[in-house]
Parts: structure tokens; sequence; C-alpha cells
């Protein structure tokens, strides 16, 4: 676990170089909380599902707190898609190894609300999208 520890924090201050301006509240801000839980749990547990499992848990509590960080994210009543898809990642891999997350949408961390998407003129929803496709939204919607 030590060697992933190492990787997630390695990858994460990386990531913050490569972007000029970083800010709070994006897919770097989740990095970063799933790297200082994958370095906490790597003194904790040798067991692999335990480690994933311990670093989406820490991840879902920095991904809902973006809201809070950017406000264009709280106007949309959105978390940050980039940090979501992050998740996504890690929960796949956990079930692949056996874990007992379930990977499903939560409705409430979507952009889609009642009547459609932020007054959208579609109903993306219904087209089969997710409320996480923020920047087909923002392209098909200007």
């Amino acid at each position: 676990m030590q060697e992933l520890a190492v990787a997630a924090e390695q990858a994460v201050k990386t990531a913050y170089k490569a972007v000029m301006k970083p800010k709070e509240g994006t897919i770097l801000t989740v990095a970063r909380g799933c790297a200082e839980a994958a370095v906490r749990l790597a003194e904790e547990t040798d067991e692999i599902e335990v480690f994933l499992k311990g670093i989406i848990e820490d991840g879902h509590k920095v991904l809902a707190q973006t809201p809070e960080m950017l406000p264009v994210l709280k106007q949309a009543g959105v978390v940050d898609a980039g940090g979501r898809g992050l998740l996504y990642i890690l929960e796949g891999a956990l079930k692949q190894l056996g874990g007992d997350l379930p990977v499903t949408l939560q409705d409430g961390h979507g952009i889609f609300r009642k009547g459609g998407p932020l007054g959208c003129h579609r109903n993306h929803r219904a087209e089969g999208l997710s409320g996480y496709d923020w920047g087909f939204h923002r392209m098909c919607c200007r």
C-alpha cells in the first residue's frame, strides 16, 4: 500500500504543477483528499479492498465540499465532474477486486433538476445522459 500512497502523492503534486492556476473545488482537490487518505490508510492496512474503500469514502467527503469551494458549482447545484469521475475510476477498481461498494450515480450530485437541467430546452436525462455530463450540456445549451 505504501507504493500506491507514494504514487498518489506524486500524482497530485504533478497535477497541481501542470495547471497554470490551480483552483480548489476541482478534481485536484478531490485527488489531494484521496492521496492524503492513501497515506493514512497505508499505515493502517495491507488489504487493498479496505485501502481503496477508505480512499473512496474520504474522496466522497471532499467531493461533497466542492460546491462550497467554487461558486459556479454551488450556483448550478452540482459537484465537480472531474472529481466525481476520479471516484468512478476508483470505485470501478474496487468493484473489480470484489469490494462491496456499488458504482451508481447519485442524483443529488448531478446537474439535473425537475423540469430539465438548469432550464435547458432539452431533457438530457431522457436522452440517456447522466447528471455528470456537464460538458455536453454546456456545448448543447449555451
